[in-house]
C-alpha cells in the first residue's frame, strides 16, 4: 500500500527565528551543543553568546567550541566585544585562575528560587564532605552549577571521588572539577566513563604494588608515571603488565619497574598492543631460541673472499640477548644515577 507523504506546518506565534539559509548544508557536521546554541543565538542575537552558559546543557568551554565551528562554517562571526566572556548573573565580579564568580547573598537567592534542587544539592555536598560549608564553600557549589553548567549527578560524584582520593578541600575540588571541564569533560556521561577508567588504573597500581612487593608505601612520582603511561598512554591491561614482570625477573632476578617500563615500551613500539599479540611475540621468540639452541655448533672456520680462513666464531646475532643487554644497561645507569 502507497504511503502517504506529511506536511509539516510550524507555528510561528508572536516571534520568528531567522537564520542562514546554508545551516542546512553544514548541520551533520555540527554536534548536539553547536546546534542548541545557534537557536539560542537566533533567539535573541544581541545577548553575550557566554550568557547561555548553564542553559541548554552548555558550557563555557562548549559555547566556546560552538562558536568557533559557527564562526568556521561560515554562519555567523563573533566580535571581540561578543567573545568576551561575560557571567550570567551580570552582578558577579569574576575571580582570575579557574576559579567561579563571586555571588552576592541577592543572587545567591535568585539562584536559589530559580533551582529548586541547589539547596539540596549542597546539603547532599555537605554530607559527602562530612562537614558544615562555610560560604566560600557554597560559592563553589553555587557556582559550578550556574556558572559551568555541570548537573547534579557530575558535582556529587566528582566530589565523592575526589574525596576518596584524598583531596578533601573544596579548593582541590574546584581545581579538578575546571580541568576536567577543560579537557572536554563536561557531562555526567562523560565524568563517569573518565571515573572508571580512573578506577581500573587504581585497581592495576594496587596489583603492580603488591606484585613488585612494595607494601603500603606510596609510589614515587616517576613510578606513578611509569604506570600511567602503561595503563592510560599504551592500554595495557594487567595481563601485559604481568608478562613484561615475569620477563624482567627471569632476565635480571630482581623486579624493576625501569626495566619493565623498557620491555613494554619495546612491546608499544613495534605495534604490540594486547595481551594476545604479547602472548603471540613471546611463544615466537621461545620458538626461536630453541631453534637456535638445537642449531648444529659451527665449526668456526670460514673461506674469506680472498681463499683464506677466518674465525665465525664471533659472527652469530641473538636479538633477544641485545635487547636484554640493552635493558641490563639501561636499568643499571638508572640504579646509578
Amino acid at each position: 500500500m502507497e504511503t502517504k507523504g506529511k506536511k509539516v506546518h510550524f507555528e510561528y506565534g508572536d516571534r520568528v527565528l531567522n537564520l542562514p539559509g546554508h545551516v542546512a548544508s553544514v548541520l551533520e557536521r555540527a554536534d548536539l551543543k553547536a546546534v542548541r546554541l545557534l537557536l539560542l543565538l537566533a533567539s535573541d542575537s544581541g545577548k553575550d553568546p557566554y550568557a547561555w552558559a548553564g542553559q541548554a546543557g552548555l558550557t563555557r568551554a562548549s559555547i566556546e567550541s560552538a562558536l568557533s565551528f559557527w564562526n568556521g562554517a561560515g554562519i555567523l562571526t563573533v566580535s571581540e566585544e561578543d567573545a568576551r566572556p561575560s557571567v550570567q548573573t551580570p552582578a558577579a565580579v569574576l575571580m582570575p585562575g579557574n576559579t567561579v564568580p563571586t555571588y552576592t547573598n541577592s543572587e545567591i537567592e535568585v539562584l536559589y528560587s530559580k533551582r529548586p534542587n541547589l539547596s539540596l544539592l549542597i546539603r547532599e555536598c555537605e554530607k559527602t564532605a562530612g562537614k558544615v560549608f562555610n560560604a566560600h564553600e557554597i560559592n563553589i557549589i553555587i557556582g559550578l552549577t550556574d556558572y559551568l553548567g555541570l548537573d547534579e549527578e557530575y558535582i556529587l560524584n566528582l566530589l565523592t571521588y575526589c574525596i576518596s582520593i584524598g583531596r578533601k578541600s573544596m579548593h582541590a575540588f574546584q581545581t579538578m572539577t575546571f580541568a576536567l571541564v577543560n579537557d572536554g569533560i563536561d557531562t555526567s556521561e562523560r565524568l563517569n566513563a573518565y571515573l572508571r577508567r580512573r578506577e581500573e588504573n587504581r585497581e592495576v597500581e594496587a596489583q603492580i604494588k603488591k606484585l613488585m612487593g612494595f607494601g603500603e608505601r606510596a609510589l614515587t612520582a616517576k613510578e606513578a608515571g611509569f604506570i600511567q603511561t602503561w595503563t592510560e598512554e599504551f592500554g595495557y591491561d594487567m595481563e601485559v603488565i604481568r608478562m613484561a614482570y615475569e620477563q624482567n625477573v627471569d632476565t635480571v632476578g630482581k623486579p624493576s619497574l625501569n626495566y619493565m617500563n623498557g620491555i613494554l615500551g619495546r612491546w608499544h613500539g613495534e605495534g604490540y598492543l594486547d595481551a594476545r599479540s604479547v602472548h603471540d611475540l613471546l611463544e615466537h621468540e621461545a620458538e626461536q631460541r630453541q631453534a637456535r639452541r638445537k642449531r648444529p655448533a659451527q665449526s668456526g672456520v670460514r673461506k674469506t673472499a680472498s681463499g683464506g680462513s677466518g674465525d665465525d666464531s664471533q659472527s652469530s646475532f641473538d636479538p633477544d640477548e641485545f635487547m636484554d643487554a640493552a635493558l641490563k644497561r639501561s636499568l643499571k645507569e638508572s640504579e646509578e644515577s
